[in-house]
């Protein structure tokens, strides 16, 4: 279809810039709350953590937090307005005078629920748990009452075996079931299936019949507590985190983590261990440290020489976490209270990001959360030295100090720990210190102490469930070369070359590639991608790295592309009589002396070496197929196929056009342009489903139906249509064309196939469609072929990419006299006319049948490669293409014969595409 429309310059980059995204890295600010056993839980863009004593905050950004309540009766409004009338019950049978860690959870009344609890030793070891609801997350809440209750006065309760009532948890498995886990020391942890029914008289508490429910760690006064679960899509885990020891400073309180695939257990440990199962023998920090992957107990990050800023405070006894899964951003989140290393009792919520690695455990980042995303690094990133923590097993006061280990460029770990680490991926890391393996991530973090962004790892041993951090050393170094370009690289022109270097320094430095000594523009990554590589990519490449503390050269890199010859001007097919001279010709150029060698039929033509083929006298032995290869000192170029056709001349037309794709997807129809010049001409079109099935296609339109659309007025309008080609006496009109024209015959004069008789003077598009998506046959037939008006342009848009999704045209040349016709498949250029998912780089290829075989006889990739394209492009009078553009088009003189053109995507690439076949002057 013609479209005189003018286009904006389209800008092609031949040279472009890959390498790992560096985010901005902006300085992050924080707010603290005090919250002891913090429960989270997300309203709206609000996370919300409840707590001991009545405690609560929120944050929109897990970074600054706003205190709501920090007791029982305080909060605007409070929680609870009369604590003490309120829970009487709890008050009487605990003789408490606060809360303990509570949980609230929104259940699917869209209420939010209360658990609230206590435990005390007053009155001979006695726990509580009860209910209470609100409209709104922050409530005031209203007393439900009663959940359950233990210790003394419970009949049968014995403490090593039956769990202490408090520290609930709510949350939904996969299937949308409600659970309750519970329970510190005592007799372990449980888990309870809850009443979700709104309106039931149990609605939020635990369904009759289940006693304390199913036991899934701990017992005989281990002390384990704090229990919370959360799902990971990712792993399809469900995630068991408990803490260890005592809360207090000098507690040793520790998180740890074990894992099931269902909800309600049961739950392993990396060594396998199931903990339902698995008996404790008493209390005692040995007995219980060897079980749970242990996340992070008391540490701090000690000050290395160099450093500026200040060491931030350790970790003293962070614990009694929550956890939360961000499907938005794909975020886990680790959220707990800790005290700090010289701070006493006094104590902060803090944040830290978790991940999953390969073992499909979590490891937790080592610094709090500061909005970081994860993201691709290289070595370059990575290779320094870094503080490192190991965690280890044991449950301790002590505060685990680092030590300093150096990760070096060749991959080796040395220092107070040596081995080796690998990165994998984007991030993956693999770190080997001292025998062990552990496995996590690399990434990104703020140090809050030296206050800038630095490299860390995390990582898990999965053998015995150990944890090691690492932070890189805030110290600023100057750029080295982890890893320096290729010194030689030689590519075939037209291929895709990669030159990469990788440089370490902090901060993270700069890249700048140069060719020939001058900087290319946009080329400020550590790889330099040449797409398409020309003999004018050849030369020597460097990279400047450059940081605030220095910059480095890197060795030159030499790139050699090796360009065959180039062919300028095919040999172009003849019709003569015989008895007549002619000659073949080729014109080329290429790296030193050219030699040439003309083949007919493919076999080489005796004494034929040279640019022509001379033919004094043409016999009737001479018709065949001619091509020459020409070869310089680098490769050889074969030019595509002309032909002598020993007869008397008979002007070349088009004299057909045909489309088979997928018509329908997303309700999009297939559109097929036609235009006539030279006046008015019948032309016989046809949208073909049904009967496709004659010819073994499957998924075939079932019920194709066809519109004529022309401009009248200047508006778009149907000019004719048809949905049931044989209906109303159609068949006895149209059978007779396809017979005429050689369109192969519709059995079935019912059928649903569509077909019309047209009289067309100028551009038409037939526009084909049905009730539901399927293969359709767009045909397009002269039914005069020896008159003036003659048809001068086809084509066809729709969806194109690879293999089955190539875009084909099909099309024929008649007479015997060779035709100039230029055939484009056009992508990126649609963009222009506002066309959405548009093909980027395609590639056409025009096929023939020459002795029974499927052979490219003409190809193109990008059309500015195309000699004589620009010219025939306007000879044509088809839209122009701007210079550089990923757009394809071939200009070639062509025998009479059958040809398809084929649009596909160059590098796997789909989209939509048009293909257009123009006849030139």
């Amino acid at each position: 279809m013609r479209i005189h429309t003018k286009i904006s310059c389209l800008l092609a980059c031949l040279v472009s810039s890959l390498g790992v995204a560096r985010a901005q890295e902006t300085v992050p600010t924080f707010a603290d709350v005090t919250v002891h056993d913090p429960s989270v839980i997300k309203v709206g863009e609000r996370w919300y953590v409840y707590g001991s004593h009545g405690a609560s905050a929120w944050t929109e950004d897990l970074m600054r937090w706003t205190q709501v309540a920090t007791g029982v009766n305080s909060g605007s409004p409070a929680h609870f307005d009369t604590f003490q009338s309120e829970l009487s019950e709890l008050i009487g049978w605990t003789a408490a005078d606060t809360l303990w860690a509570a949980d609230v959870a929104q259940l699917p009344d869209g209420k939010f629920y209360y658990y609230y609890n206590v435990w005390t030793n007053l009155q001979s070891y006695r726990s509580y748990m009860g209910l209470a609801v609100a409209d709104g997350v922050e409530g005031p809440f209203t007393d439900v009452g009663e959940i359950m209750r233990g210790g003394t006065g419970v009949a049968g309760f014995n403490p090593s075996v039956h769990p202490n009532t408090i520290d609930p948890q709510v949350f939904f498995d996969q299937a949308g079931q409600s659970w309750m886990v519970y329970g510190s020391y005592s007799g372990g942890i449980f888990i309870l299936r809850l009443d979700q029914t709104v309106g039931s008289p149990t609605f939020g508490r635990p369904l009759p019949g289940q006693g304390w429910g199913t036991k899934l760690i701990g017992g005989n006064h281990a002390q384990m507590e704090g229990p919370y679960i959360v799902y990971s899509p990712e792993s399809e885990y469900y995630y068991l985190f408990v803490s260890y020891g005592g809360l207090a400073a000098n507690g040793g309180y520790n998180m740890r983590v074990f894992r099931s695939r269902a909800a309600n257990g049961p739950y392993l440990d990396a060594a396998g261990n199931d903990m339902s199962t698995t008996p404790i023998a008493n209390n005692l920090w040995p007995t219980i440290a060897p079980y749970g992957v242990k996340l992070m107990g008391n540490f701090q990050f000690q000050t290395v020489a160099g450093e500026t800023g200040s060491a931030m405070a350790g970790y003293v006894s962070p614990g009694h976490n929550s956890a939360y899964y961000d499907p938005t951003t794909d975020k886990y989140f680790l959220i707990f209270h800790t005290r700090f290393v010289g701070q006493g009792e006094f104590h902060r919520v803090r944040v830290h990001q978790m991940f999953v690695n390969a073992d499909d455990w979590l490891v937790v980042a080592p610094h709090r959360y500061a909005g970081e995303t994860i993201t691709a690094t290289d070595a370059g990133r990575i290779v320094g030295a870094y503080k490192l923590i190991n965690h280890g097993k044991d449950i301790t006061p002590t505060v685990k100090l680092s030590t300093t280990v150096t990760l070096a460029a060749d991959g080796s770990v040395t220092g107070a720990s040596s081995g080796s680490w690998q990165l994998t991926g984007d991030y993956d890391a693999t770190v080997v210190l001292d025998g062990v393996t552990y496995r996590g991530v690399f990434v990104r973090q703020w140090d809050e102490g030296r206050a800038r962004w630095v490299t860390t790892f995390t990582a898990l041993d999965g053998a015995t469930g150990t944890q090691i951090w690492g932070s890189k050393v805030a110290v600023d170094t100057a750029p080295a070369f982890v890893t320096q370009p290729a010194p030689t690289t030689t590519v075939g022109a037209g291929e895709t070359v990669t030159l990469t270097a990788v440089a370490s320094g902090e901060p993270a430095p700069s890249y700048q590639w140069r060719k020939n000594g001058e900087p290319i523009q946009g080329a400020t990554a550590a790889a330099l991608t040449i797409a398409k590589a020309s003999g004018s990519d050849a030369g020597d490449y460097s990279v400047v790295v450059t940081n605030s503390v220095g910059s480095a050269l890197s060795a030159v890199a030499a790139l050699d592309v090796q360009v065959p010859p180039t062919i300028s001007t095919h040999p172009a097919s003849v019709t003569q009589p015989a008895g007549t001279s002619t000659t073949l010709a080729v014109t080329a150029t290429g790296g030193g002396e050219l030699s040439y060698q003309w083949h007919k039929d493919g076999v080489a033509f005796p004494g034929a070496t040279s640019a022509m083929l001379e033919f004094a006298s043409l016999q009737a032995s001479d018709a065949g197929d001619y091509t020459v290869v020409v070869t310089d000192s680098v490769a050889a170029t074969v030019s595509r196929p002309a032909r002598i056709v020993v007869a008397t001349p008979v002007p070349g037309r088009i004299a057909n056009f045909s489309v088979r794709s997928v018509a329908g997807m997303d309700g999009r129809p297939l559109i097929v342009g036609f235009v006539v010049s030279g006046g008015a001409k019948d032309l016989l079109v046809r949208g073909i489903g049904p009967e496709l099935s004659e010819f073994g296609v499957t998924g075939a339109m079932s019920d194709p139906a066809m519109a004529i659309w022309a401009k009248v007025n200047d508006v778009d309008t149907v000019v004719a249509q048809n949905d049931d080609w044989g209906s109303a006496g159609g068949a006895a009109v149209l059978a007779p064309v396809f017979d005429a024209v050689g369109a192969f015959e519709l059995l079935d004069p019912a059928s649903k196939d569509s077909a019309l008789l047209a009289t067309v003077d100028g551009a038409r598009t037939a526009h084909v469609n049905g009730a539901s998506a399927g293969v359709v046959l767009v045909e397009c037939y002269d039914t005069a072929v020896e008159e003036g008006a003659r048809l001068v342009n086809l084509s066809a848009r729709n969806f194109a990419g690879i293999e089955d999704q190539t875009l084909i045209a099909g099309f024929v040349v008649s007479g015997n006299t060779p035709k100039r016709m230029l055939v484009r498949g056009i992508g990126p250029t649609l963009a222009e006319y506002e066309v959405p998912g548009v093909l980027a780089d395609p590639r056409v290829a025009i096929y023939a049948k020459i002795e029974e075989q499927d052979v490219i006889v003409a190809s193109n990739d990008d059309w500015s490669n195309e000699p004589g394209a620009e010219s025939a492009i306007d000879a044509a009078g088809a839209f122009p293409l701007q210079p550089g553009s990923l757009d394809a088009a071939i200009v070639v003189t062509l025998p009479a014969g059958v040809y398809t053109a084929h649009v596909s995507g160059v590098g796997g690439a789909t989209g939509e595409a048009l293909v257009e076949v123009y006849e030139l002057p």
